[in-house]
Formats: C-alpha cells, sequence, structure tokens
C-alpha cells in the first residue's frame, strides 16, 4: 500500500494500539504502527502532521525516552508537549529550518468546512514544504492553495520544531 493513503480526513486509528488517538501502551510503538501498518490508519491533516513529528522525534531519542516524555497524551496532543515540541511565536515569513511546522489559515471565511480551516505545513529544506493533502510544494504554492479554498490565507506566524536535535 502506498504509504500517502494513511493520510485522509475521515481519522481511523489501530484499535490494538490506540484507544481513539491515545495510546493503548507505548507510545513509541503506537506511533511507529502507523508507518508499519498504514492500511489501518486514516489521519486528518493536524493528526498526519502530529503524526510525522512523533515518528521524526521518537527515531531521534529513542524508545525510552520518547515514551517518557509522551505521558499520557493523544496524538494531536504532542504540540503542546515541551519535552517533545517548541513552539515560537513571531517568527518572520522567511525563517524556516527543516523540521519547523507551521500554517496557513483559511481567512476567506469565518466558518469554513471541515479539512478546509487551514494547512498545516512541515519545512523540509531547499524550499520545499510537506503538507496533507498536496505533497511537496514551495510556500507560496501552499499560500496559494489555501487562498484558492476562498479567495483569502495567511501564513501565520507560529512555528513548531522538535524539542530535540538542536541545542
Amino acid at each position: 500500500m502506498n504509504r500517502h493513503n494513511i493520510f485522509d480526513t475521515n481519522n481511523r486509528f489501530d484499535p490494538s494500539f490506540w484507544n481513539g488517538s491515545t495510546p493503548k501502551g507505548s507510545p513509541y510503538d503506537a506511533v511507529h504502527d502507523i508507518w508499519n501498518h498504514p492500511d489501518q490508519y486514516r489521519l486528518g491533516c493536524f493528526r498526519a502532521t502530529s503524526a510525522v513529528f512523533g515518528y521524526g522525534i521518537s527515531q531521534a531519542i529513542g524508545r525510552h525516552k520518547f515514551n517518557t516524555l509522551w505521558g499520557q497524551g493523544r496524538l494531536e496532543e504532542i504540540s503542546l508537549n515541551k519535552g517533545l515540541v517548541r513552539q515560537q511565536d513571531h517568527s518572520p515569513k522567511d525563517d524556516w529550518i527543516p523540521g519547523d511546522w507551521g500554517y496557513v489559515r483559511n481567512t476567506g471565511t469565518t466558518h469554513p468546512p471541515a479539512g478546509l480551516e487551514g494547512e498545516n505545513i512541515v519545512y523540509l529544506g531547499n524550499g520545499k514544504y510537506w503538507g496533507f493533502p498536496g505533497g511537496i510544494k514551495s510556500l507560496n504554492q501552499w499560500i496559494n492553495k489555501v487562498r484558492s479554498w476562498n479567495n483569502a490565507s495567511k501564513l501565520l506566524s507560529v512555528r513548531r520544531y522538535p524539542a530535540v536535535g538542536l541545542n
């Protein structure tokens, strides 16, 4: 199965590893199961980005430290876990480091339909950003994609980044 198919707007988690979006046992094992058995999962934009972040961080710090820092949280709460993810407010538009997580908001309507609120993007380097759906694009392409939904978009100045790897 193509691993890109695990990202979907209808969320589904393997009940062997997850109770809703909360790991049943080891968070490390649960996050890795998303990659080991992608056919058992469907994740929307925010949870997909959370899974990508969780997987990358778990690779960097290993099972024990990841499980310890994760605690009891849900997958989508990884962005609030200061042991795993940090946040910087008021980042300039052109200030990105590979691994940074940003957001392009749909500002064309006050109540956008589910799935069209905006786009979570992760900077890959060399001017390329990953997001779901849509894959890899430039920042301006992401801003324009979100703008195409309701004729307005805004790159938020908030950046999230892994709490490990850069000191």
